[in-house]
């Protein structure tokens, strides 16, 4: 086994040890108080509208992993507290009938399941057939049980059978056994088999079988066995309940108070109440005394079929057509016109000195319960509804209505007092007596008043009231009065007149609904923006974001046991003062426990007048509802210290439910994951909440409050762990959880190997269109050269007959006048032609090279212009080195000459400079001819044209050519181009390369910028 299988499958064995230790029943588990009235159980009904195949039934069963399964006419079904899954003859073809009678798991945790035609159980996941070829293969199994020793006994139609190991062995009379129908089997402390026959009590001790018959004495026909817990047994009869001790029987019937015959259920809980189920309801005996709980009570049939108590101590009864029952402990209890209530919405309870406990009712009515007592009377109407009730010091009883006035109960007769007799308003929604004696009244937009036993006195706004509208009055125990309003906050009211706290003051809202002072002395206020506590003069808020349940606070009040109670339209919450305030120091948040329906609670919905809840002398806490009054009593209020129990049900991809035996290797292309898991709190299961991760994927919990399914798309390949915890009602987590590791496999193209093969490809394909690319460009330059090289060529072309055109032209001025300058011009011209021919106007040549040649052209000009022409050079010696294209300044000079003197026989001066302008060169010819003005011409000629198109194709986007009037006259040709001394370095001229490789297209000339021009009619200006 490799490591890794050997690593998930320990975590598997974990995980399945973890739920098992978690779902073993303790030892002292609660169970139904049997003092409690059968009314004030919590009670709870599934049915076929909430997932049940059918309405009866006919057995219940929770097995170790903490399921219950449930047999029915119409299959069998497995129960989480939420979820039911049913198991019929269509999906399930073990099944051979889809009516079960009989359920029992043996110790190696086979569900063995008895139906209407044969026997099948459910191991390891998968159903089988059992007893093919046998007398139970078309028999009715009604009674399954495993005794100490591992036998499982099957209780048939035909007699009784056994399964030892894996063998099969039905008994027959020639084995000393009956063949008759065998309803119930039980085995007593002692080892002794007892079996339910039609005809009497069966008995197999020592491997002796005898019948205690109907005819020797029996009271009745067997249909349900169970201990007494003494050594003794609890039968149900056709005659009723009878108890077997030390060979003596004894039957209950009616006249004992089981009213109803026979008793076809049975079942002893842990407190020692025995339970039966009868055609008319069902009993609860405890103390001799029988109890009954009929659909009158809330049941939802009378015919039971089955009873049984889970881990949790709830009782789980199955109904004929009333489909499936639980009573169960609750920590709330609630009072209703079934308890004598004259109505359900409550608005107000309040206790007076005697103990007896006033309740305030929607309608208008007033009700008491008297100590000592379990239900209400009625009193009197109060014309209206009653919203708030106060004692006085002479122990009159004092109501405030909701628009009739305020009455004052006294020795049993009411005195109403209204605005007539000097009251601010008719609508009273606070009473409060102060230690003075004094009756303090809150109304509904008319203040304050005060009642001192001869006349009222009231407080307005003028007053210093901050609001007209009152919510509550209390006193603290130090006599100060607090007022709570309707807006306007929080009044104080001391010797020196009111003082208000508002939200300025930090209050997180001016609606103030409830005022209570705690033993400790500190102030809490319940307003519609939170809980606010007030100590040492600072208000400290709880909002949900501490972790308040809600921000809209009704009432408060603590309850002697650490804890401070809220009331609100969500529910009751409790948290405890400790907790609240170590968050009021800024240590960690409050985790409040709810109570609400799913803790007894016929509504969450709480009513907020001023006394919406009342602690009464004996620890109680009573609460006003809309649907009655509740009632919890926090000395026996335990939290649920027990974790709830996780179970892994499915995993699911594409539709398809994959196997979870063994390794869980889930083959390739499915990435889409589905889990299915559950938890087991059936006391309160719709509490339960969950968080998850996929270990491998996700380091954070995923917090999924109550849902029961986590979701993952386009899972990679790899190997993963989903790891789901819970938590019960009062928030303790179960942090080991369910566990279960999985590997999803790879496609080809996800493997390793298919990785290392596309990316050697890739690399290889990278290299090749690397080659490809450098060569490309290596071609690319070679053209973009050769085409600079090409076009510079054919500048020269023209270039060349234009230079001789224009000395040629001087010579032939001189011949006639001057032979001798002539001869010398010619020699002069032979050295230019000599210099020009050595230098190719295509390469580079060092600015020093090209003064020289234009000396030499200049001397040829001086010669035919004598002292007319005079040449001023002014050279940087930092620029004499620096590279220029070879006969860049000759054409401009030349131009500069051939237009200065045209037309006059004045003086000329040419200036020729450079300059090293940091990375560039800055070359300069200027004349004090006529300038451009006179030029006679605005086309550009040949040699301006070709030398533009010369910078352009060396310097493209890297050189400045301006042509300007001078400002005293004459012309200024600007050159600007990069330094560079590439020419000056190597010695010799350098070949052209262009400073980028852009090239620009140079549009063919007309034919006569091709040709020579003559002298007169040239212009390159």
């Amino acid at each position: 086994m490799t490591g890794g299988r050997w690593v998930r499958r320990a975590a598997t064995w974990l995980a399945a040890l973890t739920a098992g230790i978690l779902c073993v029943p303790a030892r002292n588990a609660a169970a139904l108080d049997p003092a409690t009235e059968i009314t004030h159980y919590g009670h709870d009904v599934w049915d076929s509208d909430a997932g049940l195949p059918q309405n009866s039934v006919q057995v219940i069963l929770q097995t170790r992993d903490g399921y219950f399964w449930l047999g029915t006419q119409e299959g069998l079904v497995r129960f989480d507290g939420v979820r039911f899954t049913v198991f019929d003859t269509r999906n399930t073809p073990a099944l051979k009938d889809d009516w079960v009678q009989a359920l029992c798991e043996t110790r190696d945790g086979t569900l063995w399941i008895g139906t209407l035609t044969g026997l099948a159980r459910r191991r390891n996941g998968r159903f089988e057939q059992v007893g093919e070829g046998t007398d139970l293969e078309r028999a009715l199994i009604g009674s399954l049980l495993e005794t100490r020793d591992g036998t499982l006994w099957i209780g048939s139609s035909v007699g009784l059978a056994h399964v030892r190991g894996d063998k099969l062995t039905v008994l027959t009379e020639s084995d000393g056994y009956p063949r008759d129908r065998v309803r119930a089997i039980y085995e007593d402390e002692s080892g002794t088999l007892w079996f339910g026959l039609p005809y009497g009590l069966g008995r197999l001790s020592g491997g002796e079988f005898q019948v205690r018959t109907i005819r020797s004495g029996f009271p009745g026909t067997p249909f349900a066995i169970d201990g007494d817990g003494n050594g003794g047994l609890w039968v149900g009869t056709g005659r009723g309940l009878v108890h077997v001790f030390e060979g003596r029987t004894r039957l209950y019937g009616p006249e004992d108070g089981l009213t109803t015959t026979p008793a076809r259920a049975l079942y002893r809980d842990r407190r020692g109440a025995v339970w039966v189920g009868t055609a008319s309801g069902l009993y609860r005996f405890h103390d001799d005394t029988f109890t009954r709980y009929t659909t009158e009570s809330g049941l939802s049939s009378d015919r039971i079929l089955s009873v049984y108590e889970d881990r949790e101590g709830s009782l789980w009864v199955g109904t004929t057509d009333g489909g499936l029952n639980r009573l169960k402990s609750q920590r709330v209890v609630n009072y209703t016109r079934r308890e004598g209530l004259s109505d359900d919405k409550i608005w107000t309870v309040y206790e007076d000195r005697g103990g007896t406990l006033w309740v305030g009712t929607a309608d208008g009515n007033l009700d008491r319960m008297r100590p000592g007592r379990a239900v209400f009377e009625h009193v009197a109407r109060a014309g209206s509804t009653v919203l708030s009730i106060a004692e006085d010091r002479r122990g009159d009883l004092w109501v405030g209505t909701q628009g009739a006035g305020l009455l004052r109960w006294r020795n049993g007769h009411a005195k109403r007092y209204t605005v007539s007799d000097g009251l601010p308003g008719n609508w009273i929604t606070s009473l409060c007596v102060d230690r003075r004696g004094i009756v303090w009244i809150g109304t509904v937009g008319n203040g304050v008043a005060s009642w001192d036993g001869a006349k009222f006195r009231t407080y307005h706004v003028r007053d210093g009231l901050p609001s007209e509208q009152i919510f509550s009055i209390y006193e603290d125990r130090e006599g100060v009065l607090w007022i709570g309003t309707f807006g306007g906050g929080v009044a104080r009211l001391g010797s020196d007149g009111f003082t208000t706290f508002t939200t300025k003051d930090g209050l997180p809202h001016d609606i103030v609904i409830s005022i209570y002072e705690d033993p400790d002395g500190t102030h809490w206020f319940a307003t519609r923006g939170g809980l606010s506590r007030w100590k040492d003069g600072k208000f400290t808020t709880f909002r949900q974001k501490e972790g308040l349940f809600h921000d809209a606070v009704q009432r408060v009040i603590e309850d002697g046991h650490g804890y401070l109670w809220m009331t609100s339209n969500h529910g009751i919450f409790r948290v405890r003062q400790s907790e609240l305030a170590n968050a009021a120091a800024g240590n960690g948040r409050i985790h409040p426990v709810p109570f609400n329906t799913a803790s007894g609670m016929r509504s969450a919905e709480c009513n907020n007048a001023q006394h919406g809840v009342w602690k009464s002398r004996d620890g109680r806490l009573w609460f006003a509802t809309v649907k009655g009054l509740a009632m919890a009593d926090p000395a026996r209020i335990e939290l649920n210290p027990t974790p709830p129990a996780v179970s892994i049900e499915e995993i699911v991809s594409s539709g398809e439910t994959l196997d979870r035996s063994g390794d869980v290797r889930i083959p390739a292309g499915h990435s889409d994951l589905e889990f299915f898991y559950t938890a087991f709190n059936y006391s309160n299961p719709t509490s339960v909440r969950f968080r998850y991760r996929l270990e491998g994927l996700e380091t954070k919990w995923t917090d999924a409050g109550a849902r029961r399914t986590a979701y993952y798309t386009h899972l990679p390949p790899g190997d993963y762990r989903f790891h789901v915890m819970a938590c019960n009602e009062d928030g303790v987590w179960n942090e080991a959880g369910a566990q279960l590791p999985i590997r999803l496999l790879p496609r080809f193209y996800q493997t390793g190997w298919f990785r290392a093969l596309a990316i050697l490809a890739v690399a290889l394909l990278a290299l090749v269109g690397h080659r490809l690319r450098v060569r490309r460009i290596e071609s690319r330059e070679w053209f973009r050269s050769a085409l600079a090289e090409a076009k510079l060529a054919a500048l020269q072309a023209q270039l060349r007959p234009h230079f001789l055109a224009n000395t040629l032209n001087s010579v032939l001025g001189l011949i006639t006048t001057d032979a001798t300058r002539a001869r010398r011009m010619v020699e002069r011209l032979g050295d230019l032609l000599r210099a020009s021919l050595e230098t190719d106007p295509g390469q580079i040549v060092t600015l020093e090279r090209e003064i020289s040649i234009l000396d030499l052209y200049l001397g040829i000009e001086r010669m035919s212009f004598r002292e007319r022409l005079e040449v001023l050079m002014d050279i940087d010696p930092a620029a004499r080195e620096a590279d220029v294209p070879s006969f860049l300044l000759q054409p401009i000079v030349e131009n500069a000459i051939k237009h200065g003197m045209r037309g006059t026989a004045g003086r000329l001066v040419i200036r020729i400079g450079a300059r090293v302008e940091g990375p560039r060169l800055r070359l300069r010819v200027d004349d004090d001819g006529p300038g451009l003005s006179a030029a006679g011409s605005t086309r550009p000629g040949i040699g301006v044209r070709n030398t533009r198109r010369r910078l352009e194709t060396l310097y493209p986007d890297a050189h400045r050519f301006e042509i300007a009037s001078g400002a005293a006259g004459g012309c200024v040709v600007t050159i600007e181009i990069p330094l560079t001394r590439d020419a000056a370095k190597a010695g010799e001229p350098a070949r052209v390369e262009p400073v980028t490789p852009r090239l620009r297209s140079i549009p063919a000339e007309a034919g006569a910028d091709r040709e020579a021009e003559p002298a007169a009619g040239l212009s390159d200006r």
